[in-house]
C-alpha cells in the first residue's frame, strides 16, 4: 500500500478538509482512514478565505467546476506536495504541472 510506504519513509501527508468531507462515511470499513487521519503526522488543512479564493480562481482560469479538485490542487500548491490519487486527469486539467502520483 502506497500510504504505508509513505508514512514509514516519513514523507509529510496532507488531507484537505473537503476531501475528508467528500470520502467520510463513519463506517467500520474506513478503518484504515480513521488510522490515518490520527497519525500526528498526518496534516488536515481546512479552508480559509485566502485559500477559498485560491481555488475561485483557479475554477475560473480552468474553467473547472469541481471545488473539491481545486482544493486538493491549491493545497497540493501552497505545500509543494505531490498528489497520490485514483483520477490524474481530473486534477491534472485544472494544473498540468501538478506532480501526481496515480493509483
Amino acid at each position: 500500500m502506497i500510504l504505508r510506504r509513505l508514512t514509514a519513509a516519513n514523507v509529510p501527508l496532507a488531507i484537505p478538509a473537503g476531501v475528508l468531507a467528500q470520502v467520510w462515511r463513519g463506517s467500520a470499513r474506513q478503518q484504515r482512514l480513521a488510522v490515518l487521519m490520527s497519525d500526528d503526522d498526518v496534516d488536515i488543512p481546512g479552508l480559509d478565505m485566502a485559500q477559498a479564493l485560491a481555488i475561485g480562481a483557479l475554477l475560473a482560469s480552468a474553467r473547472g467546476r469541481d471545488v473539491i479538485d481545486a482544493s486538493v490542487v491549491v493545497t497540493a500548491r501552497t505545500r509543494g506536495d505531490a498528489v497520490v490519487t485514483s483520477d490524474p486527469e481530473d486534477l491534472q486539467r485544472l494544473d498540468p504541472m501538478l506532480r501526481v502520483i496515480a493509483v
